[in-house]
């Protein structure tokens, strides 16, 4: 499903918030998902704060950098809208 999303171009958004584990195959696919959408200019997204255990599992598995915003769930307090984003 998530292949047939991305080569018709619908935004993709993957909620994480409420997962408690994923194994590395999950991690794979997620993954290799973002980088298909960068490479076919489709919307891929993992929205809001992402679980601080899900967080240090993609760092530990060397993914850090994971192509789509994610934000750790110790980094959500930082990252209230500002004042100027209701204009």
């Amino acid at each position: 499903m998530i292949t047939d999303a991305i080569s018709s171009r619908k935004p993709v958004l993957v909620d994480l918030a409420g997962a408690t584990d994923l194994d590395v195959t999950a991690m794979q696919l997620l993954w290799a998902a973002a980088r298909e959408a960068e490479r076919s200019g489709a919307s891929f997204a993992v929205p809001g704060a992402l679980p601080e255990n899900i967080d240090r599992m993609f760092r530990e598995a060397g993914l850090e950098t994971f192509p789509v915003p994610m934000v750790p769930a110790r980094q959500q307090a930082n990252c209230a809208p500002s004042e100027s984003d209701d204009d």
